[in-house]
């Protein structure tokens, strides 16, 4: 019988940065760590709008304009990083996605998910005979 928890735990690990920041990004939506969210460095001048100089310059303080990706942290701060993936819960998300049978709009996962119940089943109905 095939691991449903640990396969969508290695597609996760397998997943180009834009797809898993998306997977994330849902994730955190759905269980409300609406303060976890990734953004993409691009969205810096709007997570700025509107704010007097010295606040961003206070709150960007440990921004990279080089890396890739940006999120708030846990004291108020934007941080950036290359590695998106050294701020998610991969295993938490993986718990999530099978406890609830969530693929959180990801198709691949989706197609995982039900190959592996498919296969899941008809071993089972074998077992049965």
């Amino acid at each position: 019988m095939r691991d449903m928890r640990d396969e969508v735990l290695e597609m996760l690990r397998d997943m180009n940065d834009n797809d898993l920041v998306a997977v994330h990004n849902e994730y955190c939506e759905k269980v409300r760590y609406d303060d976890d969210r990734i953004y993409y460095m691009e969205e810096l001048d709007e997570l700025m709008y509107g704010m007097k100089p010295m606040d961003i310059l206070r709150e960007a303080r440990d921004v990279n304009t080089n890396d890739d990706w940006i999120r708030w942290n846990g004291y108020g701060n934007l941080e950036s990083t290359d590695c998106p993936e050294d701020w998610m819960e991969l295993d938490e998300i993986a718990d999530y996605i099978v406890e609830n049978d969530d693929a959180l709009r990801n198709d691949d996962i989706r197609d995982l998910m039900d190959e592996i119940e498919e296969e899941n089943e008809e071993e089972e109905e074998e077992e049965e005979e």
